[in-house]
């Protein structure tokens, strides 16, 4: 009876160190892919370190002497303002202007497109009314259906140099700052800036007119002195923060299993000793049988 209760406790125990070591060696490959997250990790922050953003340099501050900047986008390259922006617009590799919404009052690039500015000294000026001007916008373009721009009757039979080409609606994508730098770093869009040039002519009146012809031209915004390529300090910072929390993460994950490992090893040792213990007694039982058999 002692002999049979002794293999049945050998049994238990030998099955109990098997399932120890079992779970040991699924902790230690848990160990093992924590390990390569943890390489994997660092490789993502590596790689948003080396992130980076180009900035519109639009100026110089008077006081201080330092470049002002700001991170380029399809608002501030498109702005109006050309005190703080080119007069700029972005074109696709066929040489299709790309533009955010066709509404004129959202996307200024429409403007530039369908209007120049004219002055014609046969135009009365209010001399008690600042706003009065010989200077005034003259609509010489418009786009059809199908994004084409033709040629808009007016006055003064000014024609616009867009005509033919055609106008891409980006529906708002441009919008996106991270899309639109890529898109320009990759050439998906080319900047091109406007050298407008005074150009005049003598009307039946004998009035001389004057007006702005716009000439566009491709620009290499890469050492361009209106644009800079700069680390990009916020997206560093974040990647920073990113990298802390998923290390801490991770360490943590590391300790609770060494810890979950040493439980195991102590389980699997007692276990080890009390088979130890067990096989002497199951020996000292079978020793024992065949004396009383040899006797």
């Amino acid at each position: 009876m002692g002999m049979a209760a002794s293999q049945c406790r050998l049994v238990l125990l030998t099955a109990r160190k098997s399932d120890l070591e079992l779970q040991g060696q699924e902790i230690t490959q848990r160990k093992m892919m924590l390990s390569m997250q943890t390489e994997q990790i660092a490789n993502d922050y590596t790689t948003a370190l080396n992130s980076r953003k180009i900035m519109f340099n639009w100026g110089m501050n008077s006081s201080n002497g330092v470049i002002q900047k700001q991170d380029l986008t399809y608002a501030a390259l498109t702005a109006t303002n050309t005190a703080t922006a080119p007069d700029a617009r972005v074109t696709n590799s066929n040489g299709d202007i790309v533009v955010n919404s066709m509404d004129i009052t959202q996307d200024p690039v429409l403007s530039k497109i369908c209007y120049t500015t004219v002055t014609d000294p046969s135009i009365t000026v209010d001399p008690t009314d600042p706003n009065s001007s010989s200077t005034k916008s003259v609509k010489i373009a418009d786009i059809d259906s199908n994004g084409y721009i033709y040629s808009l009757s007016n006055a003064y039979g000014i024609t616009s140099p867009d005509v033919g080409k055609r106008v891409i609606c980006a529906q708002g994508q441009l919008s996106d700052q991270a899309l639109f730098q890529n898109a320009i770093r990759q050439g998906t869009l080319i900047i091109q800036t406007c050298n407008s040039t005074d150009q005049s002519f003598v009307d039946s009146n004998n009035n001389t007119i004057t007006y702005k012809q716009k000439q566009w031209s491709n620009l290499a915004w890469q050492g361009d002195a209106s644009f800079s390529d700069d680390p990009d300090d916020a997206n560093n910072a974040y990647a920073y923060a990113i990298y802390e929390s998923k290390m801490a993460r991770v360490e943590a994950l590391d300790k609770q299993f060494d810890t979950q490992l040493n439980e195991i090893n102590n389980q699997r040792e007692a276990c080890q000793t009390e088979i130890d213990s067990v096989n002497k007694v199951i020996d000292k039982n079978i020793t024992t049988s065949f004396k009383i058999f040899q006797s």
